[in-house]
């Protein structure tokens, strides 16, 4: 991919074309990836909105249940992190047809990590009971992840097709269908939590119920998007379950880049996660006022989050090209 050098800009008056090339490509690809993290973001803050017009223990329940499945979900969704720096540099190296193989491996990788997920939801009452938090709402937490954890298999391969079409410089497409998740989160959070439109009244199971549908259809959607893409369909789904010999070289290059990532990401993540379990052992009132504010500190990570996104495959990219640094 060659980029045009950008028009003389006066905040970066003395850099040379080249670097201004890349703060233009840096921008484009990362700005996309913000907004739809961000619109992420605004489908915890939908729920946790809906979730606390029901009360202070529904938004305890629902917003601890939350916090633990996306703790482990983005965990292993950070260790998918490598399907985009290996697809940006096949791009770079002009090689295209390693970019179906490494997708292929990237579900794989996909398909494994979601054990871990549903595992550590099935046992997250006993977890909870070990920690300290109350009977009541570590029986709440388990009924509300185990309805959430039906998602779990969509989002990780979510998390796949996002780092594809990233790689495939169409971030544009991740952006759209998040907005539309977002969207599509609110109606049926609405809906299932009191019952409207004819939907069951599910109170605070609702919202758990809602969010994994969200996710069925934003993979779904984007699946679709791909298909219909005359540049992307040669990739995807032909011979997406067809295994060969390479797949498992590519499989390991995969995780031994993702290993870094998820543990770095476990760390980060999990400080937050560790306050919300100590602060829940002092009951709803303080976990539920915990998970509002928490809630709305972490939508400031999203941006950097995605300009470090962004510089994965664009390092990737540069890299596969063997262009001077």
């Amino acid at each position: 991919m060659n980029f045009t050098p950008a028009p003389f800009s006066p905040a970066l008056p003395h850099a040379p074309p080249r670097f201004r090339a890349e703060v233009r490509a840096m921008l484009l690809l990362s700005a996309p990836l913000a907004g739809a993290l961000l619109a992420q973001m605004g489908m915890g803050t939908t729920d946790t909105i809906l979730l606390g017009s029901l009360g202070r223990d529904a938004l305890a329940a629902g917003g601890l249940g939350a916090a633990m499945f996306f703790f482990f979900a983005g965990l292993m969704q950070a260790a998918c992190g490598g399907i985009g720096i290996l697809i940006a540099h096949a791009r770079g190296a002009d090689d295209h047809a390693r970019i179906a193989p490494i997708l292929r491996a990237g579900f794989a990788l996909a398909a494994v990590l979601t054990v871990p997920v549903v595992i550590a939801m099935a046992a997250i009452e006993p977890m909870l009971d070990v920690i300290g938090e109350a009977p009541e709402l570590s029986r709440a937490v388990a009924r509300f992840d185990r309805v959430l954890m039906l998602g779990a298999p969509a989002a990780l391969a979510l998390a796949a097709l996002r780092m594809y079409l990233a790689a495939m410089d169409k971030p544009r497409y991740v952006l759209l269908v998040a907005l539309g998740g977002l969207a599509g989160n609110a109606v049926l959070n609405y809906g299932l939590i009191y019952g409207a439109w004819g939907l069951p009244e599910l109170g605070y199971l609702g919202s758990a119920t809602a969010t994994a549908i969200a996710v069925w259809s934003m993979l779904t959607v984007t699946v679709t998007a791909i298909w219909l893409t005359p540049s992307l369909r040669p990739h995807f789904p032909n011979g997406i379950f067809a295994w060969h010999g390479d797949d498992t070289a590519i499989l390991k290059e995969l995780f031994a880049l993702g290993w870094p990532i998820a543990i770095t990401t476990g760390v980060e993540a999990g400080l937050f996660v560790a306050g919300s379990l100590m602060i829940g052992t002092l009951g709803t009132t303080q976990l539920a006022a915990h998970q509002v504010t928490i809630n709305m500190a972490a939508t400031a990570f999203m941006v950097p989050l995605a300009i470090s996104q962004a510089a994965n495959v664009r390092v990737g990219y540069h890299i596969g090209s063997k262009l001077p640094a």
